[in-house]
């Protein structure tokens, strides 16, 4: 029995007795990350189109990022969620799309519902949207809904209604 030792594991080495390598180290390239998170820029770009709006203006259905105020009348949230790991490409750089979840309480029941399909509505014809955030530009390439709208029942403390959508994303930084 011959017992091969791959040194820093590069199999092509070891198959092939030393006579083609490849580094690995600096052959893989990580998936970018992005200097702003995909819920941050999938909310700017909510507030953009006029179908939420920033909650230091109180306006109505201000749209919070990573958290929902307890005494906020109609409101929404979106948070970063687990997304999916596609794969590789043949020079090793992985590709992935990031998750967000959004998530809109409201008194009326309609109202709520309404608003959760206008968002649904907005991110399912979205392609190649271009996003700024400060100094950062982002092109907003895809975003493609896991399932259907989620009804989450009544809110305890409020006892307002909660919607979701979830969504995984294309995202590029340009800038």
């Amino acid at each position: 029995m011959i017992e091969v030792i791959i040194g820093g594991n590069d199999l092509i080495a070891a198959i092939s007795n030393g006579v083609f390598e490849i580094d690995i180290a600096s052959s893989i390239e990580t998936t970018d990350v992005l200097s702003e998170s995909p819920a941050a820029i999938i909310a700017q770009f909510l507030i953009d189109e006029g179908i939420m709006t920033v909650p230091e203006n109180d306006d109505l259905w201000p749209l919070y990022i990573s958290m929902l105020p307890s005494l906020k009348g109609d409101c929404g949230a979106i948070y970063d969620t687990q997304g999916t790991k596609d794969g590789k490409q043949m020079r090793g750089k992985y590709v992935g799309h990031p998750g967000v979840m959004i998530k809109i309480r409201s008194e009326e029941y309609i109202t709520g519902w309404d608003k959760i399909n206008d968002i649904g509505k907005a991110l399912d014809v979205l392609t190649a949207q271009e996003v700024t955030i400060d100094d950062a530009s982002f092109v907003i390439k895809n975003v493609s809904r896991i399932g259907d709208i989620g009804k989450l029942g009544i809110e305890p403390e409020t006892r307002k209604n909660l919607f979701s959508l979830n969504c995984i994303c294309c995202i590029e930084e340009i800038t």
